[in-house]
C-alpha cells in the first residue's frame, strides 16, 4: 500500500512511498529492523522536508524523525550541555534555550528542519555554524543496529557538509 509523504514536506507535494516508518522512540527503529525493512540503496531520511521538493520517484523505504525531548545539563565551568532529541523543531530548541537564558545559538534562529538534520548539513547562518556549538550525537548503524556516538571531530564538519552525507555515514539514523 502506498502511504503519502503530503505532510511531511513542506510544499505538500502530494508524492508516495511503499514503506513510511516514523520514528517516535527508540523501539520504532528496533521494530523497522526487526521486519528488515531497511535497504540501504533504496530510503531516504526525512527530517520536517524543508529542503525537500519530491518531483521523481521517491524511494520504496521513506524513514521520518519525530523523536521529542530537550534536557540541560549544568558543566562545572558554567557551560550549559544540551542534549536534543533528533525529532526536535531546530528553531523552536533555539528559542527553548534562549528562554532559559543559554546564549550561543541566537544566529541559528529561524533555520527550518530538525535537529537531527543539523549536523548533516552542519547548519549555519551570520557567521556561526551548528559545529562550533557542538560536542557529540548519538546515532545507530542502521545496517548493524548497533548505537554509536559520534564526536566533533569524527562527524568530520566542512562547510554545509559532514560525514553523514557521504557513504561511510549515510547509514546512521541521528538520534540525538
Amino acid at each position: 500500500m502506498k502511504q503519502s509523504l503530503k505532510h511531511y514536506n513542506t510544499f505538500a507535494v502530494d508524492s508516495y512511498t511503499s514503506n513510511l516508518t516514523i520514528i517516535h522512540q527508540l523501539s520504532d527503529i528496533q521494530h523497522f529492523l526487526q521486519q528488515g525493512l531497511f535497504d540501504p540503496d533504496n530510503f531516504l531520511f526525512l527530517g520536517a522536508g524543508s529542503n525537500m521538493l519530491f518531483l521523481d520517484a521517491v524511494p520504496d523505504s521513506v524513514i521520518a524523525m519525530r523523536m521529542e525531548g530537550i534536557s540541560y545539563q549544568d558543566t562545572s565551568n558554567g557551560d550549559v550541555i544540551a542534549k536534543v532529541a533528533a525529532g526536535v523543531n531546530w528553531h523552536y530548541f533555539v528559542r527553548d534555550s534562549l528562554s532559559k537564558g543559554f546564549h550561543g545559538l541566537e544566529n541559528l534562529a529561524l533555520i527550518p528542519g530538525l535537529v537531527g538534520a543539523a549536523p548533516i548539513q552542519n547548519i549555519g547562518a551570520y557567521g556561526v555554524e551548528q559545529c562550533e556549538r557542538f560536542i557529540s550525537l548519538t546515532a545507530i548503524n542502521l545496517l548493524t543496529g548497533v548505537e554509536k556516538i559520534f564526536y566533533k571531530e569524527e562527524c568530520q564538519f566542512a562547510y554545509r557538509d559532514s560525514m553523514f552525507k557521504h557513504s561511510d555515514g549515510k547509514h546512521y539514523l541521528i538520534i540525538s
